[in-house]
């Protein structure tokens, strides 16, 4: 097997670049033992259940190539890792859903391996290095009827995230691993739970020292200075309303809604500001120069939604009350501005605001109870907001979350209740309908 170092995890994902062939490193690296010149599992004259489950269809799914690049054996069974190359890439998440189910259920239930890895990649045409990289399971309850799920998360392979450089390494098989072993490490790297509160404890640490820098930073204006220093509630719920606003637009930006209209704006908006201030300005702050007149000018009036803003270009008008001052900020603004050292948004501090968010990779769609993703998603957002925001503020605004299993829960049975009496279907055949949909039958 390749020796290669965990520091090269960025390296061997340039390497592989999503071609099957260059796989090698990537599988050595992940604790597999590679297979040289892998072939298409889906080409030539190969039988097998794995085959004629992909021919029920022309289209094969979407799946264009199917690889087996790295085995590994682990008592009392194997493991495999997997490339599958896909005919359309698509602009969205949802635009994979079909193969990625596809290619789930069929890595569960039609190959040898009792776990695997895979990683879905474009056409070579498409010329996009990323990749998905997908944890097949059978979900465990019994009214789920054994179905397959799907664990996500979406890579780019040419400059991959510091939370995706953690979870490949987190991935690697130990030398003599068992099955069980490696089962409980893949379960727990791709935790939902785990990574939610591992990103809330940061973010928490990150409101904390942005709470400490607005107290030392306006010791001279006549509210702040009244603060308790012995009492930060006020002084972190100030700061996790900024946090907030700046975790927003970071969900926005990522559907490339800030700087040109039309979903053509920048992927990396705010850090772009942040590039441009730092270029063009002797002196001034990120926050008093760029997020307040974001905040309070663009986002809370529609000022930019034209577009003519020298520095802050299109900002669409959303009307939300996250942009409206509340009666702490009211009380403060009232008394003169607020200053804040820009250590605590700077991009190249991994303490910083900015530094946090730019470690993750932001995903805008939510995540589904068949199909989730390790990567924050809108539902993140939800959870910060509720822990964070003080119990008498979550109160008067009605800021609280009502998660996705529940959400789920609630349309499933509604809808199932209002086909049962339109249709006279019985929910037997509905539940049978749903499998069929989500590629678990």
């Amino acid at each position: 097997m390749t020796l290669v170092q965990e520091s090269d995890t960025a390296e061997v994902l340039e390497e592989f670049g999503g071609d099957p062939q260059k796989a090698e490193s990537l599988a050595a690296f992940l604790g597999f033992d590679p297979i040289s010149s892998p072939q298409d599992l889906l080409a030539g004259r190969l039988t097998g259940d794995l085959k004629r489950f992909f021919a029920r269809q022309d289209d094969r799914f979407g799946v264009h190539q199917l690889y087996k690049v790295g085995a590994r054996a682990a008592f009392p069974a194997t493991v495999g890792l997997y490339i599958a190359v896909l005919a359309d890439w698509g602009h969205r998440s949802s635009d994979r859903d079909r193969p990625r189910r596809r290619i789930a259920r069929a890595l569960v239930e039609y190959t040898p391996d009792r776990r695997s890895l895979v990683l879905l990649v474009p056409p070579t045409a498409d010329r996009r290095r990323e990749a998905e990289l997908v944890f097949p399971r059978t979900q465990a309850d019994a009214s789920s009827g054994g179905a397959v799920t799907s664990i996500r998360a979406h890579l780019d392979l040419d400059a991959p995230t510091r939370f995706h450089r953690d979870l490949l390494r987190g991935l690697r098989i130990p030398a003599e691993a068992s099955l069980l072993e490696i089962s409980r490490r893949w379960q727990q790297q791709f935790s939902i739970e785990r990574v939610t509160t591992k990103f809330y404890q940061e973010y928490a640490t990150v409101r904390d020292r942005m709470a400490s820098a607005f107290l030392s930073r306006n010791q001279d204006h006549p509210v702040v200075r009244e603060f308790d220093p012995d009492d930060p509630r006020d002084a972190r719920a100030w700061a996790t309303r900024q946090m907030g606003r700046v975790l927003f637009l970071w969900f926005l930006q990522a559907k490339r809604w800030l700087g040109k209209p039309g979903g053509q704006g920048s992927a990396t908006y705010l850090l772009d500001l942040w590039k441009q201030r730092a270029n063009t300005a002797a002196e001034g702050e990120y926050y008093r120069d760029i997020l307040v007149p974001l905040f309070f000018d663009a986002m809370a009036t529609g000022s930019s939604s034209r577009g003519e803003d020298p520095i802050l270009g299109f900002v669409p008008y959303l009307n939300g009350g996250l942009f409206r001052r509340n009666a702490l900020e009211d009380r403060v603004d009232d008394a003169g501005p607020i200053s804040l050292p820009d250590e605590v948004f700077d991009p190249a501090n991994d303490d910083s605001l900015l530094g946090l968010l730019s470690r993750y990779r932001f995903t805008t769609r939510e995540s589904t109870p068949d199909d989730q993703s390790v990567d924050p998603d809108p539902e993140l957002l939800g959870r910060v907001f509720e822990n964070l925001y003080q119990g008498d503020e979550r109160r008067n605004t009605g800021t609280y979350y009502t998660p996705r299993e529940i959400v789920h829960f609630m349309c499933r049975e509604v809808l199932d209740g209002y086909l049962r009496d339109s249709t006279g279907v019985d929910q037997g055949t509905l539940d049978s309908l749903r499998r069929e949909a989500f590629g678990s039958r």
